[in-house]
């Protein structure tokens, strides 16, 4: 393994789809190892441009894996993965941890259709908002809430790179239901990192451009792992 992330930049290659994982967790005590340079030393390897990170409830924690990044020429976005009544919400463009003032000071998980519109009042256009991993077993909602969250999240991550029974309800479930959908490899360790991305059309290289083509479309979530044809 490389000991300076500064040996990555001419190794970066940019194919017809910029290809970024959004959904990676920087601080994780599952693995040895998620430093920065092991971090992109896979991204790298597995063709991946660019990362989010998105720690759980702290936007603040991925600010050192971002700016030593940043520093070697390789794009990694801060973002954060908030706890709700519906599971996993994931927020890019947000550049601190500012929005725990909309949970005031509650220590009950705050609810989605109440936190969101918050967030975006505060916000406005700057960030963009996905249900994480929708349909997991403990998350599941009624027909009627389903349809109303819809609304008012950007869109949904239809690929999550460890979930794969969670991609396939969400499949099933939301079967000819238009929605943007994003891929995230959901890592907690370096040798995940990239099992599951977005293809943009084009290049995001800061916060600004991430959350305008999030919010924009033009994007598509890609499995980058093989998977056993029962989660197919």
């Amino acid at each position: 393994m490389h000991d300076s992330l500064n040996l990555y930049c001419p190794d970066i290659k940019v194919g017809p789809e910029f290809k970024v994982d959004l959904h990676v967790h920087t601080d994780s005590h599952d693995s040895h190892d998620m430093s920065p340079v092991a971090v992109i030393e896979t991204a790298i390897g597995k063709g991946i441009n660019a990362l989010a990170a998105t720690n759980h409830d702290s936007v603040e924690s991925s600010i050192p894996t971002v700016e030593h990044a940043r520093r070697a020429g390789f794009p990694v976005f801060a973002g954060v993965e908030i706890s709700s009544d519906i599971g996993h919400i994931l927020v890019y463009g947000l550049s601190n941890d500012g929005w725990k003032r909309h949970l005031h000071g509650k220590s009950t998980l705050p609810i989605a259709e109440r936190l969101i519109p918050a967030l975006r009042e505060e916000h406005g256009d700057s960030i963009a908002i996905f249900w994480a991993h929708p349909f997991q077993s403990a998350t599941m909602v009624n027909h009627a809430r389903l349809h109303a969250l819809l609304t008012v999240f950007d869109g949904l991550e239809s690929i999550n790179g460890l979930k794969f029974h969670a991609n396939k309800i969400l499949r099933q479930k939301l079967e000819g239901v238009e929605y943007k959908g994003i891929g995230g490899s959901d890592a907690h360790c370096p040798a995940a990192v990239g099992d599951a991305y977005t293809a943009f059309s084009r290049p995001v290289y800061s916060d600004g451009e991430l959350v305008a083509a999030l919010r924009g479309g033009g994007y598509r979530a890609v499995m980058g792992r093989a998977l056993h044809p029962f989660y197919l």
